[in-house]
């Protein structure tokens, strides 16, 4: 989620893109074929410390947090600019009186879930044509070449099952996993 991410950031014209990763493929990955300004090693380095070096104590504009980690979580809503920053967290999280909903009522930034199951499942927000917009968009993005997937792997569909537990383990590597039906 996170390459694909930083490109679209680019696509609509953000300035800085300050991103992090703790493996050595996927920071290189990140420098040289994605082009983030700044890309922070999680595992050996303060992440909240450097955000913060990076952005004059400011924090930044919109955070992304796309981990499911509480532990995470908690760092990038520090990261985020107090009064006015946005956190976009990946999935169901942030409910009212939650850590996290706490943090951010605290530092008055603004939550916003991107959930695409919700736009899809729940009948409240009859969104499909906002989804398949969205889904055009980023197939149009592909097509020119603007929005560049990573595929790691190709497996052939009978290997989806053994290749859904390496992803489970955390060996999968950067990038996607694409299961090949014909």
């Amino acid at each position: 989620v996170g390459h694909f991410i930083v490109q679209i950031c680019k696509i609509w014209g953000a300035k800085t893109i300050i991103t992090s990763a703790s493996k050595d493929d996927g920071i290189k990955l990140l420098k040289e074929t994605y082009k983030c300004d700044h890309v922070l090693n999680h595992a050996k380095s303060n992440v909240v410390d450097e955000v913060k070096k990076l952005t004059n104590n400011l924090g930044a504009d919109i955070v992304y947090d796309a981990t499911y980690l509480p532990s995470s979580f908690e760092k990038s809503i520090q990261c985020t600019a107090e009064n006015g920053g946005s956190w976009i967290v990946l999935g169901d999280f942030a409910h009212k009186g939650s850590v996290e909903a706490e943090a951010l009522e605290k530092r008055h930034v603004e939550l916003i879930h991107a959930d695409l199951a919700k736009y899809i499942f729940n009948p409240e927000y009859q969104a499909t044509d906002f989804v398949h917009q969205g889904l055009k968009q980023a197939a149009d993005w592909i097509v020119s070449g603007q929005l560049k997937p990573h595929i790691s792997e190709v497996v052939q569909l009978e290997q989806v099952e053994q290749a859904l537990e390496k992803l489970k383990k955390g060996q999968t590597g950067f990038g996607k996993v694409v299961a090949k039906i014909h």
